[in-house]
């Protein structure tokens, strides 16, 4: 159903339907995967289920079931094309009860369907809302009369101008976002491919920074030590944030190499500016014994 708003709820397929004003049943299209489907569902399911007005019984609740239709495959270790969850016993797997009902139907993997998914038609559907082209839904209405009154529907709805520019709109939406997440994905393979600096480095800046400070708490009066050292991890704190932000900044206009080499530059000269050249006055700092 679509919301009157580009950015309402509703702007994402979201139909509910109500079987002789008994079963409840909720069909969501998902086309991006955001990797809280699991999570969405069982809030779908339950605000329907919990569908009791005041003076009724508990024993009018009615039968709700939660299906998805889902581009993508919910769970890579477990690829299904129709799959069905509902709460069970975890010791001998009785069902609790038959009023609660997940459905899940992977548009990706309809080469994973049973006889008894392609009985009832399922793949059929599925190739109904993968189909990019009018083509595609003029060849699967010419085998089955209620996918071609449902194509004839979604055609007419397409003549109508707001109903495609909101359609239009989604569309950019999906698009944006599979962009994103192939940007962030690009990016992560850049940061991947960059050397890793050497381990004994790493290691060496430890030792030297945790011998340093040692050597600042013994140098300090044992009424300062822990005002110091509050001090230095708020400022050490806030130092790592601002350079996260810095290159997070820089790397919009730079490649990211560049980035590690400035700010591994910075680095190194603020290691010569503080601790190298005034190296006669920080001897006595280091040298100091605790008292």
């Amino acid at each position: 159903m679509l919301g009157t708003a580009i950015n309402d709820k509703t702007f994402i397929l979201d139909i509910r339907i109500s079987l002789n004003d008994n079963d409840v049943i909720n069909l969501e299209l998902q086309v991006i995967n955001q990797h809280n489907w699991g999570e969405r569902s069982l809030s779908y399911l339950c605000r329907a289920f919990d569908s009791l007005l005041i003076g009724d019984s508990y024993l009018e609740v009615k039968p709700v079931t939660q299906i998805g239709l889902l581009n993508f495959t919910l769970f890579p270790e477990h690829p299904e094309f129709y799959a069905t969850y509902q709460l069970l016993n975890v010791k001998d797997y009785s069902l609790y009860s038959d009023k609660l009902r997940l459905s899940v139907l992977d548009l990706t993997r309809i080469d994973l369907a049973t006889e008894e998914d392609r009985s009832c038609q399922l793949d059929c559907w599925a190739r109904f809302f993968k189909a990019t082209t009018w083509e595609e839904l003029h060849m699967l209405a010419q085998n089955n009369e209620t996918i071609g009154e449902a194509a004839s529907t979604v055609y007419k709805l397409t003549q109508e101008e707001r109903i495609r520019m909101e359609c239009e709109a989604r569309e950019d939406y999906y698009r944006t976002q599979r962009d994103m997440q192939l940007i962030m994905k690009r990016s992560t393979e850049k940061l991947e491919k960059l050397p890793p600096l050497p381990i004994h480095c790493g290691s060496l800046g430890i030792c030297s920074a945790t011998i340093r400070e040692s050597a600042v708490q013994s140098y300090l009066p044992e009424q300062m030590r822990a005002r110091v050292n509050a001090f230095f991890n708020v400022l050490f704190a806030v130092g790592r944030v601002a350079f996260q932000f810095l290159a997070g900044a820089l790397g919009q206009f730079i490649p990211y190499r560049a980035v590690a080499v400035l700010l591994g530059g910075m680095g190194v000269g603020s290691v010569f500016l503080f601790i190298v050249l005034p190296a006669a006055d920080n001897r006595p700092v280091y040298e100091a014994e605790r008292s």
